[in-house]
């Protein structure tokens, strides 16, 4: 192997490095996973910053709840601890006082509803 083709090596290594590490940094950004983003960047560098780009991370969003006690948007379908989580929440929200026991109730069994 020739001292040309050993520079072209290590050139291809580092633009592949550089393209990973520029993926693992768009994934902490957006929350995706670092690993899979280092290598879509660096196995097909500028497509898969691309892919990277176009990603969404799956988020398990709690319900909202404004003072007339109606959701603002559903929660998406989720584990136990989120429900926990919403559970815990409504429960802080009636004990301020910014849901009253009705709300709260409604709420509550919206929650319980999802399990």
């Amino acid at each position: 192997m020739g001292p040309e083709l050993t520079g072209i090596i290590f050139i291809v290594a580092l633009a592949s490095y550089i393209w990973g590490m520029i993926g693992k940094t768009m994934a902490v950004a957006k929350g995706l996973n670092q690993r899979s983003a280092f290598f879509l960047g660096f196995f097909l560098w500028f497509v898969g910053l691309i892919v990277i780009a176009a990603t969404t991370k799956e988020t398990n969003t709690p319900v909202a709840v404004n003072p007339q006690g109606r959701g603002t948007h559903r929660a998406r379908p989720a584990g136990t601890q989120h429900l926990a989580e919403s559970l815990r929440q409504l429960n802080a929200l009636h004990s301020e006082g910014l849901l009253t026991d009705d709300e709260y109730e409604m709420k509550r069994q919206a929650v319980a509803d999802q399990l």
